[in-house]
């Protein structure tokens, strides 16, 4: 930019120059003119001079030899002119390759510019000097009109004059303004390459400073890392969790840890919800913190990359410090077991409606309106300030509307489809029927009672027999009778006959399955006047005594005994206050609805089925099956250890046999009786 510039500049001055000799030029033609109008062998040219005293004007002479050398001098001067300016072009555009070159054309085409200008000065003021006017001048008579001619061009040439002074002054002050940006170009090339120099001396004293720098980092870092990794304790800065766990070794610092963020006292959070406040422990989620792992994290720490690495970030640590997070884990299911125990206490708790089976019947709780704890939000609270340190948080709640008891559902859920009794021969097998269950009212009756504003329902619940039970299978699946037994009894109590007719026909083709337990009472049910069971003779706090039921005792006696033979196992047995007639003491088994139940359990590889009838003062109990080997013969052996006047006790043992001979002698019960 500054290079074209100063060619726009020097373009200027040129321009300048040629306007000027231009002028010259022309203001020459004019006169050349004048002169050739005259007399063309020998042309006057008029030239203009007073003498002393003012009173004549002399013409003088100039010959056309002297016009022709002005001419060819003033072409001569032009052409040096001309010459100077591309003389400059030339050695600008060599200055392009070559700066020093450039800078010393320009200043010599500079120079050569002032001579041409003091020449072109000269030669003006050689032409505004008086001619010398020779020997053989004439002289005008007709003064007046040559004066005033006279005046005239003198005062045109007096014009032309002033604008050539005015042209020279410009073009002086353009030649002075070039060598004053000479000059300050030279004066900052001198600048520049003094400042280049010293910059690039500042540079090289820089570099070797800064390499002596890095060497002296290099060797303190590595002392320093070296003295890091043999040491046994963890460096400065670092905590878990929040706790400082500077300059400790791993085993005391997972010792101050264990203390501290592991400690069931110390370290619980507490959920709060209005004025209800609770308090969960780690214990009570099984929560716990890795803290071998997090101190193994803690000890690597400036040990386990390159020793640069390891020094960074155990400066950095020295100087931010380092917090590490140590993983938490929790046992999920005593977490939403605490959610549960939390939900139950709220006082606002909104709850769902519920139902649950007692027995005969279906007890459905209403839901009513509330708040509800959001669980997964209350987990992440519960992490998160167990993590983050915090003491205390919200309970994450909701508040939700009363809904509805969906009857269809429970309903669904409720019913039992009854399944057939059903058997295969390869492999034999047996599959007893199962009773199905369902509403005692119908849908709609249901519907309408849980519709009513109340906050519990019942709904009676019915059994629904299949329509084939094992005892409808036939005696192919039982073939064997494995056991039987049978006791009499008085038939002059007519209640007593009507009793132990209703029990037999309770537990007859009862069917036990493999692993199946029998209950007595279960099948017995309600024994009250309802049931038709009458009054009789009953044993009552160790006296005889009357009420309803009597006789259903010597049932369950007679079908003991028949289970005993059949070698079944025992589960529940308890014998009577006072001896019985019916079996030998020790052989007896007790019922008494709700408290006393005589249960066995089917210890066989397949069913077994109860039979039971009644006969004209006897009563038969037998236990049907599939025979298996080794099938052994069963008897009961009872003795008497003990006497007193009022009551005596009695041993019984059950005695196996194979083919004869005894192979085992068990203890089955030893029983105390009162007198009659």
């Amino acid at each position: 930019m500054e290079k074209l510039e100063k060619n726009e500049k020097k373009g200027e001055q040129n321009s300048q120059v040629e306007n000027e000799l231009n002028i010259r030029e022309n203001s020459d033609k004019k006169q050349k003119v004048e002169k050739d109008n005259n007399d063309v062998p020998c042309k006057k040219v008029k030239a203009e001079e007073r003498d002393t005293t003012g009173d004549t004007i002399i013409f003088k002479s100039i010959t056309r030899k002297e016009i022709e050398a002005e001419k060819k001098r003033k072409a001569n001067l032009a052409e040096n002119v001309k010459l100077s300016e591309n003389t400059e072009n030339a050695k600008e555009v060599e200055g392009v390759k070559n700066t020093e070159t450039k800078k010393d054309t320009e200043n010599a085409n500079r120079r050569e510019i002032v001579e041409v200008e003091k020449e072109k000065l000269d030669i003006i003021n050689e032409e505004r000097t008086e001619p010398v006017v020779p020997q053989n001048a004439f002289i005008y008579k007709d003064i007046s009109l040559e004066e005033d001619k006279a005046n005239s061009e003198k005062k045109e040439k007096s014009e032309t004059g002033k604008n050539q002074i005015m042209v020279l002054e410009k073009n002086n002050k353009v030649v002075n303004k070039a060598k004053t940006e000479e000059n300050a170009d030279n004066r900052k090339t001198e600048v520049d390459t003094k400042g280049s120099k010293t910059k690039s001396k500042k540079s090289l004293i820089g570099l070797l400073l800064l390499l002596v720098l890095i060497l002296v980092i290099l060797i303190v870092s590595t002392i320093f890392g070296v003295l890091n990794i043999n040491s046994n304790k963890i460096v400065k800065g670092i905590s878990v969790q929040g706790v400082e766990l500077s300059n400790l070794t791993r085993e005391e610092a997972n010792q101050k840890l264990n203390n501290t963020i592991n400690n069931n006292e110390t370290n619980f959070i507490t959920a709060k919800h209005g004025e209800y406040i609770t308090e969960i422990h780690l214990e009570d989620i099984q929560g716990r913190f890795n803290t071998e792992v997090a101190v193994n994290k803690a000890f690597d720490i400036g040990r386990n990359e390159n020793i640069f690495a390891n020094n960074f970030k155990t400066i950095e640590a020295i100087i931010k410090g380092n917090n590490i997070q140590a993983e938490f884990s929790y046992n999920e299911e005593l977490l939403n077991k605490k959610i549960d125990e939390i939900c139950v206490q709220i006082p606002d708790l909104a709850t769902e409606s519920s139902y649950v089976v007692k027995e005969d019947k279906v007890i459905i709780k209403n839901s009513k309106d509330g708040v509800v704890i959001k669980n997964d939000e209350f987990v992440n609270r519960l992490t998160k300030a167990f993590i983050t340190g915090e003491k205390s948080f919200e309970l994450p709640i909701e508040r939700v509307e009363k809904q509805e008891i969906d009857i269809d559902k429970i309903h669904n859920e409720i019913y039992k489809e009854p399944i057939n009794a059903s058997y295969t021969t390869n492999p034999f097998q047996i599959y007893k029927e199962e009773y199905g269950l369902d509403f005692a009212m119908s849908i709609d009756e249901a519907k309408k009672m849980v519709s009513e504003d109340k906050e519990e329902f019942e709904i009676g619940l019915k059994k629904v027999k299949p329509q084939i039970t094992v005892a409808d299978l036939g005696d192919e699946i039982f073939p064997d009778t494995l056991s039987d037994f049978t006791t009499t009894y008085g038939t002059g109590d007519t209640g007593r006959n009507t009793n132990i007719a209703i029990a037999a026909r309770s537990i007859n083709d009862a069917i036990v399955m493999p692993g199946e337990e029998f209950s007595y009472n279960d099948l017995i049910g309600e024994c009250s006047t309802r049931t038709g069971y009458k009054e009789s003779t009953i044993y009552l706090n160790g006296e005889l005594s009357t009420g309803i039921g009597g006789g259903i005792c010597q049932v369950s006696t007679t079908l003991y005994n028949a289970v005993l033979r059949a070698n079944l196992e025992i589960v529940q047995r308890r014998n009577h206050s006072l001896g019985v007639t019916y079996v030998p003491a020790g052989h007896d088994a007790m019922v008494n609805i709700g408290t006393s139940d005589f249960k066995f359990k089917n210890n066989r590889s397949y069913p077994v089925k109860v039979v039971a009838f009644v006969g004209p003062g006897t009563i038969t109990c037998q236990i049907k099956g599939i025979k298996q080997e080794p099938e052994y013969e069963v008897k009961l052996e009872s003795r008497t250890i003990e006497k007193t006047d009022q009551r005596y006790r009695v041993e019984t043992y059950k005695v196996l046999y194979l083919n004869g001979n005894v192979v085992s002698r068990t203890w089955l019960s030893t029983d105390t009786y009162k007198y009659h």
